[in-house]
């Protein structure tokens, strides 16, 4: 037999969560696990969240850059994160260049720790690109692992969100 399971949205990571669950006999562990995800994610939707941080731009590769676009789980996290994707309107995760990027103008650019481990000494090129866009390194697994790993996700939403809040005090 074989069991395969297509991730785009919050709700089919659930639904694949429930069905190996099912299939391992661990029907109770997972809906436990399952209704934990949720309610992160509920609180975190109804957080009264403000910020100017608006956009980004999410970085999973350099040499060339590449990013996540629309039909993708991190696309997904990212709205629920409350931020519109600057390369929303192409798909997958295309190769664009520092053009491409410097006329998005994003509010935000995250620089994810994984599949390309973006450190800080890599935030000057992007400023480089846009001057005017806050950086950040991001941890690719909450946002890109959609099992059990999601439990640390809205946790580590709220805290990016604290972020996005201390950036705006600061004028950063």
């Amino acid at each position: 037999p074989v069991w395969m399971s297509d991730i785009y949205t919050l709700d089919d990571a659930c639904e694949m969560m429930n069905a190996i669950g099912e299939i391992c006999n661990k029907h109770d562990a997972v809906n436990a696990l399952v209704t934990e995800i949720k309610a992160g994610f509920h609180k975190l939707s109804i957080d009264n969240y403000q910020s100017s941080i608006r956009s980004c731009a999410y970085f999973i590769w350099r040499k060339p850059y590449m990013v996540v676009a629309s039909g993708t789980f991190v696309d997904h996290l990212l709205g629920l994160l409350g931020i519109r994707n600057v390369f929303g309107d192409l798909n997958r995760y295309p190769a664009v260049s520092k053009e491409q990027i410097d006329a998005q103008k994003p509010d935000i650019i995250f620089l994810s720790s994984e599949p390309y481990s973006f450190t800080d000494r890599h935030k000057a090129e992007f400023r480089a690109i846009c001057p005017d866009a806050r950086i950040l390194i991001v941890n690719g697994e909450l946002f890109s692992w959609y099992g059990s790993r999601l439990k640390y996700t809205a946790p580590y939403f709220e805290s990016l969100r604290r972020q996005f809040k201390e950036l705006d005090e600061d004028g950063l």
